[in-house]
């Protein structure tokens, strides 16, 4: 979010607002998050799957309200525009890794300072 002020020297860039100012750009910041459509509230996505290793698969938006039915339209445009790839190119586990061989070590040092996370 980005405030300016617009006077007789032109518009430009402010960060420090009035109180009027603050309560005026919460108003407006509320009314745009309300036009955000929610998932389970304004639509639903339902994925189908044609067979347990058929690669062909569907989706379908089930609009609930009226911001749903137009996020619908806008994501069938979107999605007929920019397609869905199924292509992982990180880092990923091995099927059948390899075990050390004997006498190898997969140990490294430890810092005595590294917190460790459960």
């Amino acid at each position: 979010m980005k405030f300016f002020l617009e006077n007789e020297n032109g518009r430009t860039p402010i960060e420090d607002l009035s109180f009027a100012q603050s309560k005026q750009a919460v108003a407006i910041m509320d009314a745009v998050a309300r036009l955000i459509p929610q998932e389970g509230v304004d639509y639903d996505v339902n994925i189908t799957f044609k067979g347990e290793y058929n690669p062909s698969v569907s989706m379908k938006i089930e609009a609930h309200t009226d911001k749903g039915e137009f996020w619908k339209q806008y994501v069938a445009q979107m999605i007929s525009k920019y397609p869905p790839r199924v292509d992982y190119a990180g880092e990923t586990l091995p099927e059948n890794p390899v075990p050390p061989e004997e006498g190898e070590t997969t140990e490294t040092k430890e810092d005595p300072d590294e917190e460790i996370m459960s």
